[in-house]
């Protein structure tokens, strides 16, 4: 846990190692959430579990999904067949939810 907190107090400054750690729950925990929906969104796609601040997937649609999300301004990762998806604000969560809810169905 040590590792942890001396992470999170290099990535998020506060004021505490606790304030810290308590952020860095709050961002996986969101994470987490953005994963859920990512994973009704994109049944194709297979989400991996996280303990981060990003989500990672595997599809084989990964090239078409970040082209189509790039059009729309809205900047991910893209690997070979995969993703990495940053869980941002509530309102940049939204939006990707959207975007991905638009998707033609050969890319979900």
């Amino acid at each position: 846990m040590d590792e942890l907190r001396i992470a999170l107090l290099q990535l998020l400054p506060g004021h505490t190692q606790e304030e810290n750690l308590q952020k860095g729950l709050a961002a996986c925990k969101k994470a987490k959430a953005l994963g859920a929906r990512l994973a009704e969104l994109l049944p194709s796609a297979e989400v991996f579990d996280t303990c981060t601040n990003f989500v990672y997937i595997k599809t084989p649609a990964a090239a078409g999904i970040f082209r189509r999300l790039a059009d729309e301004g809205i900047a991910v990762r893209c690997f070979d067949g995969a993703l990495r998806i940053t869980a941002g604000t509530d309102a940049e969560n939204a939006a990707l939810l959207e975007a991905l809810g638009r998707l033609p169905a050969e890319l979900k």
